[in-house]
């Protein structure tokens, strides 16, 4: 059973709880964009009797989705501010990916839209990237008796949110990211690219449940991962070559040939019938049991290995559909 729990608001009915924004901390995330200069700045002022230190939040990096939704980057604030107990205080920059919708969505609908969001940050930067925090923005209520004299237009409540993520496994590549953001400063770059991986996660959704199924899930038996990504290539060469009836070892080596130059380099099948073969065999092994495969059919250690080739060759297929060329995908590995 899901349970969450909401700090600054009451909510009597599940329906109840709607936000107009969340904010969300990511793991890795502040690190991605510490690449580029998305710092506040402090002012001091002082006198005979006191020093005024002010402080100016950076401007948001904004980006709106298909005219529906809002996906900003902004710097929230953690801090301690001074007690005459502790003479101390500090402010410390968080950068949160800000979700907002044209209209009023449900804790659900948000964490829906938020899924879209952390498997890009996954795909892009080679470190886990993970839920640390999340916060609702929603219209303080009329009847709220946190909110006397209706004096506050906003609550900003804490959200307990256990996610059903909390380690992955990623294709083995070049521990930079896939694009820096620095490439991103420009909000209508950034906005391209939100706009195509939207449309990419719409158009190729079986082939982004599998892929990011078995990436969020690495304690489920190798067998297990090993034919979510065989089903995951099967769809993909389905839709991107509109193909419905070719055997699967042809999709396979279709596929596999077009980055053979990379899978030279990375793959431990790396020869294009070799692979092609393997992949078949132990799809059809594991899916339909046949007698006469098991002594081809990998297995232990190298059907990990050809389960993380898979993986890799999965990734590729997606950055061709992000828009990566594949000089650029070359110039990546």
């Amino acid at each position: 059973m899901k349970v969450n729990f909401f700090i600054g608001a009451h909510f009597l009915l599940s329906e109840d709880i709607r936000f107009d924004c969340i904010w969300v901390t990511f793991s890795n995330f502040d690190k991605w964009v510490s690449f580029h200069d998305m710092h506040g700045r402090f002012f001091s002022k002082e006198d005979e009797k006191s020093i005024t230190i002010t402080y100016e939040k950076c401007s948001p990096i904004k980006v709106q989705i298909d005219n529906k939704y809002h996906v900003n980057i902004v710097v929230n604030l953690e801090g301690h501010i001074p007690t005459p107990q502790l003479w101390e205080g500090y402010i410390k920059e968080k950068r949160c990916i800000e979700l907002q919708s044209r209209i009023e969505k449900s804790f659900d609908e948000y964490l829906k839209l938020n899924g879209i969001i952390q498997n890009l940050l996954n795909f892009i930067i080679p470190n886990e990237v993970l839920i640390e925090s999340i916060e609702g923005i929603a219209e303080a209520s009329k009847s709220d008796l946190h909110t006397p004299n209706h004096s506050i237009k906003q609550q900003h409540i804490r959200i307990f949110y256990k996610s059903p993520i909390s380690n992955m496994i990623k294709p083995n590549t070049k521990s930079q990211p896939l694009l820096f953001f620095e490439e991103l400063k420009d909000s209508n770059q950034l906005e391209n690219y939100m706009d195509k991986w939207f449309e990419i996660s719409e158009r190729f959704k079986p082939v982004f449940d599998l892929y990011f199924g078995v990436m969020y899930n690495p304690k489920m038996y190798t067998e297990f991962q090993f034919l979510g990504l065989a089903q995951a290539l099967e769809s993909y060469h389905r839709i991107a070559k509109a193909q419905k009836r070719k055997w699967f070892f042809k999709r396979a080596k279709e596929v596999y040939e077009y980055y053979s130059e990379v899978a030279a380099v990375y793959f431990k099948f790396n020869d294009k019938e070799r692979f092609a073969t393997k992949v078949k065999d132990a799809r059809n092994y594991f899916s339909h049991w046949s007698e006469n495969l098991g002594n081809k059919v990998v297995q232990e250690k190298d059907l990990r290995l050809l389960t993380k080739d898979l993986q890799l060759l999965l990734q590729l297929c997606l950055m061709t559909e992000f828009g990566f060329d594949i000089d650029r995908i070359k110039k990546i590995f």
